[in-house]
């Protein structure tokens, strides 16, 4: 990657998050994920089915039971686990990758599909509201944060997410996988971005990018973590990491503490 284009895609990023609201990267990336073919049916994400590094996970979920997936996208995942036997309770905030993930739990007795957010997660645990709080009842065996979504939960509201999956499920793990921090190793882009910055406050932005966060075009907003991010994460909200794995698609287990 050229200097130049760096350097756009810092000026791009910083400005992109410093006006725009936290509902308005919301709504941006749904849009962009509603117009993804390749996480629908027949897609070609969708068609590849479990990546081996989900395959090699679930070997620590039991054999059997209800699992809550959150960010189900088209149901990439939600039609594997049900043809391993599990029954599964999945939630996606997108309409439309929501409908299409509905169509496709029809074919699966047990299982079915609500359209929420993560959000609506924390909503369901503190006051019962919310429409994911009727689907929550029962016992969950394992739960499955889906591909990258992680990376979609802003890092102001990722202990509140963590503490009420415990509180909904205080026994079952925790599958999540995320986008990993790309240190800025540019020295002159460094110096550049933090020049960038104090124009931004000083043309009255009403917030300023933080390191991790990122925009793309094909992925909308979102904020990486490091693994030592994800360790501290766990053991704040109740949780000890039984692994945290780098390579390929960054992913993590957590379990609860006994």
């Amino acid at each position: 990657m050229s200097a130049l284009w760096r350097g756009f895609v810092m000026i791009r990023d910083e400005t992109l998050w410093a006006w725009t609201s936290p509902d308005g990267r919301e709504r941006t990336n749904r849009a962009i994920y509603a117009r993804l073919g390749t996480y629908f049916p027949g897609g070609a994400t969708f068609e590849a089915g479990l990546f081996d590094w989900e395959r090699e996970a679930l070997t620590h979920f039991p054999p059997s039971g209800r699992i809550l997936l959150g960010a189900a996208g088209g149901g990439r995942e939600l039609a594997a686990l049900c043809q391993m036997g599990y029954d599964v309770v999945a939630f996606e905030a997108t309409p439309a990758l929501a409908q299409a993930a509905r169509a496709l739990a029809s074919e699966y007795p047990g299982s079915q599909v609500i359209t929420a957010s993560f959000a609506d997660v924390v909503r369901a645990a503190h006051d019962g509201s919310g429409p994911l709080a009727p689907h929550l009842g029962g016992e969950f065996q394992a739960i499955i944060l889906g591909w990258t979504s992680f990376s979609y939960v802003w890092r102001e509201q990722r202990d509140a997410l963590l503490k009420a999956l415990h509180m909904l499920a205080p026994r079952a793990p925790v599958l999540l996988s995320y986008l990993e921090a790309d240190p800025d190793s540019d020295g002159k882009l460094a110096k550049f971005r933090s020049g960038f910055r104090r124009l931004l406050r000083f043309s009255g932005a009403p917030a300023l990018a933080e390191p991790g966060d990122g925009f793309q075009p094909w992925m909308g907003f979102y904020q990486t973590l490091t693994p030592e991010e994800v360790r501290s994460l766990a053991c704040r909200t109740g949780y000890q990491a039984v692994f945290v794995k780098s390579s390929g698609h960054p992913h993590a287990l957590l379990v609860p503490y006994p």
